[in-house]
């Protein structure tokens, strides 16, 4: 479970900070908590204000262990634009088996490790500084890792008793434990990579909708296993898309993915916008064989009715009851103690950053509050 994010001079950020152990006192709307932290959360914020970046900057870790993760480097704009030196820096806090675990590491604009750092209930199990060709593996016993294989570590990333790889291309301590070591009981590596790996990013554009359409036919094998195309037909239609859909093949045996209207039509040619839209979220949030860690929704709703929009979050909360989710949204008609609380929305200002409805006003906010009217009105200017 992640307890608090941090990133520095990533982007458009000097310095942002999501908390999701800061709680308020609300005895409604109790499914937007997990294990008592926040679990699902919106984010409001005016364009331009890092979004976007936020979702990418949280899910960066999974680089860490994922040699085919593209980090978004080599390009000078990743780079804070008033840093003074070049490492973005990001932290995470996690609560695993009854452990406070922080994995803190540091990139170069072009996405080279500068460093990297994991401490269990604030003891540092190791640090490697690749910069400095600095290595402190003094507590590996808090992850039940043996000294030997620190020193196997070391000497797989020479090359040819030249340390070339450690300054051009680091392997992360983290990655190469995962490959490389049992653990025994103790699991704490392998529940902190499982966490990494199920961090979800998704963002949909106009670019992305044009695209999805060259792709939805690709997806017929799938609908036609295990009865998913009646389950993707129900779940349109509960999103107030009302559709008969069919499966098809084309004369030159393609499969193609069909509305079935008393005559057959070209979803992917015929499909709004919208139901495009549900379709990448279908396949991308809801038909995932595992529980994701964090699922990060960027403007998820951009394509939605703002029904539709409340439907989904409903959806989520009971498909994924465990999970952290943050969705970005401009949607105002979410703002409301029906769907959300307080401290489970959150403005993200001009000045990069986060404050939670809660904390952005002198009232106490309860049940009853219009908090989109609030909203409109300009209570929370301040924080924007």
């Amino acid at each position: 479970m992640l307890k608090y994010f941090i990133c520095r001079n990533y982007k458009n950020f000097d310095e942002v900070k999501i908390d999701f152990m800061d709680v308020g006192e609300y005895d409604f709307q109790t499914d937007c908590l997990v294990d008592n932290y926040i679990g699902k959360c919106l984010i409001y914020g005016r364009n331009g204000t890092g979004k976007t970046n936020l979702g990418r900057a949280i899910s960066d870790i999974k680089g860490i262990i994922d040699p085919n993760w593209v980090f978004d480097g080599n390009n000078d704009n990743i780079l804070y634009s008033k840093a003074s030196v070049d490492a973005i820096d990001f932290e995470y806090a996690l609560s695993l088996v009854g452990k406070d675990v922080i994995y803190r590491y540091s990139r170069h604009s072009d996405g080279s490790l500068i460093n990297e750092e994991l401490l269990i209930d604030c003891e540092s199990a190791y640090k490697c500084c690749f910069d400095r060709q600095e290595f402190v593996f003094d507590k590996l016993d808090l992850i039940g890792v043996n000294r030997d294989a620190a020193e196997i570590y070391k000497q797989s990333i020479m090359i040819d008793g030249m340390q070339e790889q450690i300054r051009n291309a680091p392997i992360p301590f983290l990655r190469w434990l995962r490959s490389n070591t049992y653990f025994g009981d103790n699991k704490i590596i392998l529940m902190l990579v499982n966490e990494i790996l199920r961090i979800v990013f998704l963002s949909l554009d106009n670019q992305g909708i044009a695209l999805l359409r060259t792709f939805v036919d690709n997806w017929t094998t799938d609908l036609e296993w295990k009865n998913n195309l009646s389950d993707f037909e129900d779940y349109l239609n509960q999103m107030d898309m009302p559709c008969k859909l069919a499966i098809q093949a084309t004369p030159s045996g393609q499969k193609k993915l069909y509305f079935d209207n008393g005559r057959l039509i070209s979803f992917a040619e015929n499909a709004s916008s919208g139901t495009i839209a549900l379709t990448e979220f279908y396949w991308g949030a809801l038909k995932r064989p595992f529980q994701p860690s964090v699922l990060f929704l960027d403007e998820f709703d951009a394509f939605y009715h703002y029904e539709v929009a409340e439907k989904i979050i409903r959806l989520l909360k009971k498909k994924y009851p465990k999970s952290q989710i943050i969705i970005t949204t401009h949607n105002t008609n979410l703002m409301s103690t029906r769907l959300m609380r307080p401290d489970c929305l959150f403005i993200l200002s001009n000045e990069k950053k986060l404050t939670s409805l809660n904390h952005a006003t002198l009232r106490e906010l309860k049940e009853g509050y219009n908090l989109e009217k609030m909203y409109l009105s300009g209570e929370f200017d301040k924080y924007e």
